[in-house]
């Protein structure tokens, strides 16, 4: 059974049997940086989305300094207006630092436990509040109206009721005597998951042909899934775009089309409209192959105008691989893109030169 707190705080409670379900990992990691966007291969992201809200939790083993939004006068809050905590840091750490919930059923009840940590060396007073909603309410533990000791934590609880399978979003605010901040919660819903591998590794394959790998892609997540698929040279994937429904397979081909020779890496950046981007390495190994000319060069007799002078080359395929070849006046293709550019550029500055003159 549960009753309201006394001050209109909007969806607050406190509970007489507050023994949560849900049990937080001792001793986070403070860590004092930004939180680094974490990046997903496919195992990583289907083990993700396959832990429920207390799996998520008890993995949760970093905790960081939550953004400060407001400053109060602690003059008006209390008479203990000195503090060890430095100003851009909040008197109380939480844990977690966002709150997730994940693979929920609708209509049922989850939550997590928020821990408030004094960080202080006086006792300080904090307040949990939020904007109204029918999906989230806060729990109180009973010595909630009282100060807390230093070094010690507060417990608060935050449950979770959702309608149905989808994302939710929200937040809850955090007053100190000092400061205000914001947790973030978020209730993530159905989830597309294509299992693609973590790594597409090439077998050698020679400069400036083609080697290609068929994936055969199962989307074993909940959700129809809307994706993107996007690589960088000398990788290429069709289809560039797609949209699977659930338990269904399609066809994914990745091409390697090497032109200079050597070990090149990179990532397939599998991008879903829910926001999730997934990342499949991509290995391969390129070299010359054996093919050669007869000669290394060719001289020409002397030659009477509007006659024809001819001489014979032969090349030679020393490789196991059939060769299309072409003759080019430059090298390289970075070599002949420059010269284009440099013909575009003169055309430029011969028509500009013919404009003026007609201008007189």
């Amino acid at each position: 059974m549960s009753e309201s707190r006394s001050g209109g705080d909007v969806g607050i409670s406190m509970q007489t049997n507050y023994q949560s379900k849900v049990v937080a990992p001792r001793n986070p990691t403070l860590c004092r940086g930004p939180k680094a966007e974490q990046k997903f291969t496919p195992s990583t992201f289907l083990k993700e989305m396959s832990l429920d809200t207390q799996q998520k939790l008890y993995n949760t083993r970093e905790m960081y300094i939550p953004k400060i939004i407001a400053l109060s006068d602690m003059s008006e809050t209390t008479l203990q207006t000195t503090s060890k905590v430095e100003i851009d840091e909040p008197l109380f750490q939480p844990y977690p630092s966002d709150i997730v919930f994940q693979k929920f059923e609708p209509f049922k009840t989850y939550d997590v436990p928020l821990l408030l940590r004094n960080n202080d060396k006086v006792a300080r007073a904090v307040k949990v509040t939020q904007v109204d909603t029918p999906y989230f309410k806060i729990i109180a533990p009973p010595n909630a109206a009282h100060k807390v000791a230093p070094g010690v934590a507060i417990v608060y609880k935050i449950q979770f009721i959702p309608e149905e399978q989808r994302d939710y979003t929200h937040e809850i605010i955090i007053a100190t005597e000092r400061e205000k901040f914001l947790i973030p919660i978020r209730a993530i819903g159905s989830r597309a998951i294509l299992d693609f591998p973590d790594e597409v590794t090439f077998p050698t394959t020679a400069v400036k042909s083609t080697n290609s790998k068929v994936l055969f892609v199962r989307n074993v997540g909940t959700r129809e899934a809307r994706f993107v698929l996007q690589a960088n040279k000398p990788y290429y994937v069709s289809p560039e775009n797609g949209i699977l429904p659930v338990g269904e397979s399609m066809q994914v081909t990745v091409d390697f089309k090497p032109t200079v020779n050597g070990e090149i890496k990179d990532e397939m950046i599998v991008a879903y409209d829910t926001g999730e981007k997934i990342y499949v390495h991509l290995y391969g190994v390129s070299q010359d192959i054996n093919v050669r000319l007869d000669k290394k060069s060719v001289n020409f007799e002397n030659t009477h105008i509007t006659m024809t002078n001819q001489r014979t080359i032969k090349i030679n395929n020393y490789s196991d691989q059939l060769v299309h070849y072409q003759w080019k006046q430059y090298s390289t293709e970075r070599e002949e893109e420059q010269q284009k550019l440099k013909q575009l550029h003169a055309i430029s500055d011969d028509e500009i030169n013919a404009i003026q003159k007609l201008n007189g």
